[in-house]
Order: C-alpha cells, then structure tokens, then sequence
C-alpha cells in the first residue's frame, strides 16, 4: 500500500463500497416506509378457504361429535393445508382451533376486522401474552351458515426484509456486484491515469541527477498535470543551463586566471632570475605583474559580489541621487579612455527629471560597466551615446554603440552569468569572464527596475535601464 496507485485504487474501492451500502439502506428505508403488502396474504388464505371448504368436510365439522374428535378433525385439516384452522359460531365465539388456543374465545371481539360481511371475514388477532400476530379469513359453512371456517398463518415477523429477502436481494446483489468489478476496473484506470504523470515524473528526476538533462515531460493529461509537466520542463531546461553557464564558467576562469598567472609567473621569473637586468626591464615586468594581479583582482571582487546577492547580503544605501550628475560623472570618469580609442561619448539628458532614491555608488558601478561594455566593443571613429529621459514615473537610461552588434540567437542570453558573446565582437585582448551584464542586471533588479538589450548585427546594440522613480525599491539586493 505504499504506492499512490494502490492508495488512490484502495480509496477508490471503499468509496464505491460504502455508496452501494448507502443505496442498500436507502432501498431498506424506502421499503421500511411502505406498508408491507398483506393484502395478498389475504387472497391467498381466501383461495385457501375456498378450497377446503366443500360439503365432506363440513359435513365432517357439523356432525355432531365430542370435542376432541373436532379437534382432531381441525388438526387433520391444518396439518394437510399447514394452516391453522378455527371453527367459530357466528356469534365468534370459538368451539375448535387446531392450535387449541382460542377455544372459548370470542373472535370476532378480539381481533382486528379489516372487512366483514354475510360472505366472508378476515382481520388479524394477537393470542393473548405473545406477540405473534395472526391474519385469518373465513367463511360460513353452509347449508345452514352458523359456523365460520377460519383458515390463519402467521403473519412474517419482519415482513419488509421477508419481501425484501425474497424479490430483490438477488437482483440486488448481483447489480452490486457488476457495478464493483466495473467501478473497481475504472478506479484502477483512473488510478494509472494518475500516477503515470508522477512516475514519468520520478523517472526524469532521476535522469537529471544522471546528468542527462535533456529530460522532457509531455504535456497532456489534465490542467493540474500538464502545469506539473511544464514547471518541470522549465526546470529541466534551467538546470541543464545553469550547468552549462558553470561548465562554461570553470573553463573561463580557468583559461582567464592561466594567462595573467603565466605573464605573472613569467615576468616574475625574468626579475629572480635577472633576465630583466636593467632598471627598464625590471619595471616593465613589475608593471605587467601588477597589471593582472589588478584584473584578477576584479576578477574575484566580481564574483564576491553576486555571492554576496544571491545570500541577500548586500544592503543599498538609500539616499536621493540626481541621475543627471551621476550620470555625467560616470561619462566624464570614462572620457579619456574614448578619446584615447576614438569613440565620441555624448550625453543627452532631459532637465526636470526628480531624484532616485537608491544607491549612488551602485547606480555608478551599474552605468559605468554598460559604458566599459560598449566602449571595449565600439571601434575607432564609431560613437557611444547616453540618452536619460521619464516616461509616467520611471527614468529611462539608455546607452547605445556603433559596435559589430550581438547575434540575435545570443542576445537572449547576455545578462546570464558566464555567458560571453562570440569573441569576434571583441575589439581587444582583455576579456571578462561574463559577469559584467550579470552584475547588471543584479543591481538594477535591486532597485525595483529592468534592464533590456537590443542589437542589430552591423549597426550596434542598445541597453535600456528602466527605473522607479517612486519610493517603492526594495530596501535589499534582489534575491535570485
């Protein structure tokens, strides 16, 4: 019973096992209430009457005999017909039962007439201090008509489960029967249909902690199923990138941290070893070391900071911050570099626009890595502008570059982590690790707003940075 198939076939069966005892004694009560049919005793104890009653036996009852030869002849009479035979004058006072119980007793007196006339009688009586009752019919016995021949039986002392027993308990028990083999036969497909869908289910689960992760579950069967299915779906095809982003992130790293490691390793060889013998060489080497301890640096303060996010560590300091300043000051922090690779920064800014409420040096992190990005991939002579504007109670920051443009079948996945645009859009050696548009996204998220690419292969990309202007941010990094 440990299976949800034999619980939900179990369940199933007593259910169907206690509707067919509620439809029992729905049909005992219904039967309960209706008056059990006597009247067909009747007419049988009439037909009875009709029968014995012929000229040798009354004869036999009026011929003038001592009481226990009448006895004796009621008793000869009731044990042939196993009836109970009474003979009464017409007054009702009895003068032989072949019970030998009413002798001396007036009939008529102490039983209950249902019908009563110069032909026939029949009611019930009750024998004093029992409680069986008696249904009788009887006749006058002719020629001279002062005498009742009485024929009784006992009447059934349950008769509605007598009826009951004898005319629909078989025909009940047998539909009983079919309609459990048939509710149990559908209660088992019902069952399967059920824990189909979950063992499918299971089995994929199990695949994916395999490792194959190109596990898919049909989506049919009902609403509840097909949104198990599909939620599992989704997962399925998140975990299969989430390993492929950390498979793609170990052999980044690992080929990012192997070069600067070497130069480092290298050069610092060349000054231990004095192949960097004049004070030239020597400070080139130190200036090298120094260059990718720096990069790795970031590297890793990267990588802090999105483990520090996903923990929900990072708390925003929330103060008023003029977007136009900021803004301004990231353009003016990033000037020299594009006039060095001879790309026009510009900024376009609408006047009025009221503060965000956020953090200042992140909002500056935030915009300052979108304009890296598009400055590393905008070439000599191409153009990098930055438009502010506020559409209802939003600010809209938006960076555009004149650079290669991003494939449209890999512009869906620049804010994953990891995940780093064919290296052919790269204009120079220096290459991240895929964290900067992760960082991002992260940060914008933690303000309350979204982030948005756009590109056009040839004719450059354009990132959208859409922030609340109203005081309704989280006061925490937003949690992945």
């Amino acid at each position: 019973m440990g299976s949800i198939r034999s619980r939900l076939l179990a369940s199933y069966t007593l259910v169907i096992l206690a509707c067919l005892a509620v439809v029992s004694v729905a049909v005992l009560l219904f039967l309960l209430r209706r008056s059990f049919p006597e009247q067909q005793m009747y007419l049988d104890l009439a037909a009875k009457s009709q029968a014995v009653l012929f000229r040798p036996v009354a004869d036999e009852l009026l011929r003038k005999q001592p009481p226990e030869r009448l006895a004796a002849a009621l008793q000869r009479i009731a044990d042939t017909q196993q009836l109970r035979v009474i003979l009464a004058e017409s007054s009702g006072r009895v003068i032989g039962d072949s019970e030998d119980a009413l002798t001396g007793h007036n009939l008529l007196e102490e039983a209950q007439l249902s019908r009563q006339t110069a032909e026939v009688i029949q009611g019930s009586f009750r024998p004093a201090g029992t409680w069986q009752r008696w249904l009788f019919v009887g006749r006058p016995i002719p020629p001279s008509h002062t005498y009742w021949f009485i024929v009784s039986r006992r009447a059934p002392r349950l008769p509605v489960f007598q009826l009951f027993g004898e005319n629909m308990l078989s025909p009940l028990v047998q539909a009983g029967l079919l309609g459990l083999v048939l509710s149990v036969l559908l209660a088992w497909l019902i069952s399967r249909s059920v824990a189909r869908p979950i063992q499918q289910t299971a089995a994929a689960a199990r695949a994916i902690a395999d490792g194959d992760y190109d596990q898919q579950l049909p989506l049919s069967g009902p609403a509840e199923v097909r949104e198990l299915a599909s939620s599992f779906n989704q997962m399925a095809r998140q975990v299969k990138a989430s390993q492929q982003a950390q498979r793609d992130f170990v052999a980044n790293v690992s080929h990012d941290l192997k070069t600067p490691l070497t130069s480092i390793q290298g050069f610092s060889q060349a000054i231990l070893d004095g192949t960097a013998a004049d004070r030239e060489e020597t400070q080139r080497a130190a200036g090298i070391i120094h260059d990718e301890a720096d990069r790795m640096r970031r590297m890793v303060d990267d990588l802090l900071l999105l483990a520090r996010m996903d923990a929900g560590q990072l708390q925003l300091a929330r103060q008023p911050v003029d977007l136009v300043e900021l803004l301004a000051g990231c353009v003016a922090s990033l000037e020299p570099r594009a006039r060095q690779g001879g790309v026009t920064l510009q900024v376009d800014a609408v006047a009025g626009i009221p503060p965000l409420n956020g953090d200042g040096d992140r909002l500056a992190q935030l915009f300052t890595n979108l304009l890296d990005n598009a400055l590393k991939h905008t070439p000599s002579g191409g153009r990098v502008a930055v438009t502010l504007e506020q559409q209802h109670r939003e600010a809209i920051v938006a960076i555009t570059d004149t650079g290669p443009g991003i494939p449209a079948e890999q512009l869906e996945r620049v804010f994953e982590r990891f995940y780093r645009v064919d290296s052919s859009r790269a204009r120079s050696q220096t290459k991240g690790v895929g964290l900067g548009l992760a960082i991002c996204k992260e940060l914008v998220e933690a303000h309350g707003g979204r982030i948005a690419a756009e590109s056009v292969v040839g004719v450059g990309s354009k990132f959208s940075v859409y922030l609340p202007l109203a005081d309704s941010a989280p006061t925490l990094a937003h949690r992945r």
